[in-house]
């Protein structure tokens, strides 16, 4: 039987295990009452899982991978968004920031994408014409909901 390597914790994991700790520390919570934040709003973390989603930070033992519906719930138990969970709140759009998949590219791209404003950032720098017309094309038929005004 194969063994089935397991995947390290990638950029967007590390970026969100960041962001929890930045402002949850910020807001004055431990990990305690973020988890009882998280129960009020019918998603329970446990303090444990709170600690080992921020542990992915800094690669420390016991670290784990968060699912979509801890991203929202934490989001509303910290008063933010998930895109901020995601990709942090650089203070300049030129900052970097790493998309898993993508790579590392400018906040102002990966906020744009990640807000619906603009396609993905290119994974090529090099991409050819054709490629970022088809990269738009996709994007302007899946990337926002038809009834929000195209930009």
């Amino acid at each position: 039987m194969k063994t089935r390597k397991t995947k390290g914790h990638g950029g967007s994991t590390k970026t969100v295990a960041r962001n929890v700790r930045r402002f949850r520390e910020a807001q004055g919570l431990s990990a305690a009452k973020l988890s009882a934040r998280t129960a009020e709003l019918g998603y329970e973390i446990p303090r444990e899982g709170v600690n080992k989603i921020e542990a992915a930070a800094d690669g420390r033992p016991g670290a784990r991978h968060i699912n979509a519906d801890e991203l929202v719930v934490l989001a509303l138990a910290l008063n933010t968004t998930p895109v901020a969970l995601l990709l942090g709140t650089p203070d300049r759009a030129n900052d970097t920031v790493e998309l898993t998949g993508a790579g590392e590219t400018t906040a102002g791209q990966a906020w744009a994408w990640a807000t619906g404003d603009a396609p993905a950032p290119p994974r090529d720098p090099q991409e050819a014409p054709g490629e970022q017309h088809v990269r738009h094309t996709l994007y302007q038929a899946y990337g926002r909901p038809g009834w929000r005004s195209q930009k």
